[in-house]
């Protein structure tokens, strides 16, 4: 059997706005097994990123909260951690890739120091030893002329060296789990392959866990073993990659991949979803996307449905009243 590297149960994260405390995710649960990727799936506002930085326990303090649940990382809940022991487990058992390098990375700081802190800290090298595992990890990430790249500040690097330098950092502490959130957004499309390409390489090489955070389903074909897609702070959709494409059962998981261009397609065909994500602090009553979508019934605006499987494996869940195969309280069937 796999092995369950991390497990997130009903966790739900707040956040203080002028008129109290809302929720950004809530009750989420899932698993990242050993040697797997994770799609995390879905619109910006959805809450994506937000689940990372709720396992990072990066949370801005004191604008947020975790009300409920657990993130158990071998059987070691996470959550309420004392700071110090959370310290010791960043970067080096957990690590994470954030969205913006250029916001990132320190200015004032070459791309070599800033890779050397991490082995300085976490790996208790000395400093000349870990400038040389810095050089190490630059010519891992395959950036050309390592030795020079070393010793240049953030804004003498492209956006492409900028995020391999960040994958570098990542790196350092040889993680079993990398949260890598949207690394590829900012990128064309040749440097966006090329990251893709050496993030697989490495997570192969290293034998690590991944939780991929990003919007693109382009990006989740190529990297995911797995995918979960996300709507409303809820978990729409949960399913093998494969199973994903093949078959989208929720109304929010088909209308993502119905909006990715596709060369058999003639361009006006292109398709969009109407409306937008609500806000936190204005999220209706049923189910999160029932006012976007077309095959809504009148119980999917008055009561949120549970995340259900769908098939003998057990492994193809939905959250979905009309799709999903769920009853409602009187007993009849929704599907």
């Amino acid at each position: 059997m796999e092995e369950k590297l991390l497990v997130v149960d009903n966790l739900t994260t707040s956040f203080h706005l002028q008129n109290g405390w809302f929720s950004a995710i809530e009750d989420l649960s899932f698993t990242l097994n050993s040697n797997e990727t994770l799609a995390l799936v879905g619109e910006s506002g959805c809450g994506k990123s937000v689940t990372a930085y709720s396992i990072m326990n990066l949370l801005p303090k004191p604008g947020s909260r975790i009300d409920r649940g657990h993130v158990l990382f071998h059987g070691k809940d996470l959550v309420g951690l004392p700071e110090a022991e959370m310290r010791s487990l960043r970067g080096s058992k957990l690590a994470m890739i954030f969205q913006e390098p250029m916001t990132s990375l320190n200015p004032a700081l070459t791309v070599g120091q800033q890779i050397a802190e991490v082995l300085y800290y976490h790996n208790g090298m000395s400093r000349k030893k870990a400038l040389k595992g810095a050089l190490e990890l630059l010519d891992q990430v395959k950036i050309p002329a390592a030795a020079t790249r070393l010793n240049d500040y953030p804004h003498h690097l492209s956006g492409g060296m900028r995020q391999r330098v960040m994958i570098a950092m990542a790196l350092a502490g040889r993680p079993e789990i990398m949260l890598a959130d949207e690394p590829t957004t900012a990128l064309d499309v040749t440097i966006q392959a090329q990251v893709l390409a050496l993030l697989d390489d490495l997570k192969r090489e290293l034998k690590m866990s991944m939780i991929f955070i990003t919007h693109d389903m382009g990006v989740v074909a190529r990297v995911a073993d797995r995918v979960a897609v996300m709507y409303g702070g809820y978990l729409a959709e949960v399913a093998p990659v494969e199973d994903l494409f093949a078959n989208p059962v929720h109304p929010y998981t088909e209308a993502l991949l119905k909006s990715v261009p596709r060369l058999d397609r003639d361009i006006n065909e292109l398709n969009s979803i109407p409306g937008m994500v609500p806000s936190i602090d204005c999220m209706p009553k049923g189910c999160r996307f029932a006012e976007r979508c077309t095959y809504k019934i009148a119980i999917c605006e008055q009561q949120m449905p549970e995340l259900a499987a769908i098939n003998a494996a057990g492994n193809h869940s939905v959250r979905c009243w009309v799709r999903g195969g769920q009853t409602t309280s009187s007993g009849e069937s929704q599907a």
